[in-house]
């Protein structure tokens, strides 16, 4: 609404203004903590250029509320820390780095047996990365980065590769963030259970 009022009191003449108001849709239509982050940084940018903000003191209040915003809006709670050439500098919660560890070994076992090991879980970059496999587009199954039917289309092409080749599924839980619900039923209606990862993630393969 701000910037709105801002570009109609330039009579749409402020570019500037109107390259932030587009970047809101950032926020839409997932109005979450990650998303408003990333759209109010964008807003006290304009701000501050607008208004000619560039003392000192001013600058240091910049990277405060920047900072401020970072750790309160993008990073979980009880965070820990791995580096390693892929991850170095990301923040993790819940998987500890022995578990991290012995997820690695697992699945490295498993690409030898395997033609495709698919991960639908939040944790699948981090394993991926970590593991030093390559990321697909399938790492990341959740609804509004698939595109209208989106699911649907994935699943096609998911039996389409196990119909050809050998594939090993690591299944998060249905409640996690935006996975798609659709993806996890059709693995688990239609492909054989092997088995529990630490005690979460569920194993399954056209074995």
């Amino acid at each position: 609404t701000f910037l709105l009022y801002h570009l109609i009191k330039s009579f749409f003449k402020d570019r500037l203004c109107f390259y932030a108001l587009m970047f809101q849709v950032i926020s839409y239509p997932i109005m979450d903590s990650y998303h408003f982050m990333f759209a109010f940084m964008i807003l006290l940018y304009y701000l501050f250029l607008k208004y000619e903000i560039n003392n000192k003191f001013n600058k240091y209040f910049v990277l405060i509320a920047f900072s401020w915003l970072f750790f309160n809006y993008s990073l979980p709670n009880n965070l820990n820390f791995y580096t390693n050439s892929f991850l170095e500098g990301r923040l993790y919660s819940v998987i500890s780095e022995s578990q991290l560890k012995y997820v690695k070994k697992f699945i490295l076992n498993q690409s030898d047996k395997y033609d495709m090991v698919y991960i639908f879980a939040e944790e699948a970059y981090l394993f991926k990365l970590y593991s030093n496999i390559e990321i697909n587009k399938f790492d990341l199954i959740l609804n509004g980065n698939m595109g209208y039917n989106g699911g649907d289309r994935y699943i096609v092409e998911i039996d389409s590769n196990c119909r050809k080749h050998s594939c090993l599924f690591i299944l998060g839980g249905e409640n996690e963030n935006q996975i798609s619900v659709d993806i996890l039923k059709y693995v688990r209606n239609n492909y054989n259970e092997d088995g529990m990862l630490l005690d979460y993630f569920s194993i399954y393969s056209n074995r």
